[in-house]
């Protein structure tokens, strides 16, 4: 009787560990899903993040760009300081007169 109670006892030790190795197996297996979509991701996340800085550049370029065409107008105000009235209003009425041409130019019958 001895050995059927110990071979009792084996049989629910390996069951036990049959149970407990089959657990984490499938908590290895969702770990490994879990880590799969973490690392996409991340991937998804960089690329995102590439993109930011990229645009985040090219608006940093185009402020430059804006701030020396606002320099070079303010510039351009120091100089029609020197300039007389009569200087100034005949080089708005040349202006006005080259954007006129194009807007005849764009009204023109075909």
């Amino acid at each position: 009787m001895a050995h059927g109670n110990e071979l009792e006892r084996l049989e629910g030790f390996v069951a036990k560990l049959l149970t407990e190795y089959n657990g984490l197996r499938e908590e290895k297996e969702r770990l490994l899903e879990e880590l799969h979509q973490r690392e996409e991701k991340i991937t998804m996340l960089e690329s995102e993040l590439a993109s930011v800085q990229s645009e985040r550049s090219d608006v940093g370029n185009r402020v430059k760009g804006l701030i020396q065409q606002i320099e070079v107008w303010e510039s351009s105000l120091g100089e029609n300081e020197s300039k007389s009235p009569q200087m100034i209003l005949q080089e708005s009425r040349m202006q006005r007169s080259l954007f006129s041409v194009g807007q005849q130019e764009e009204n023109a019958p075909e």
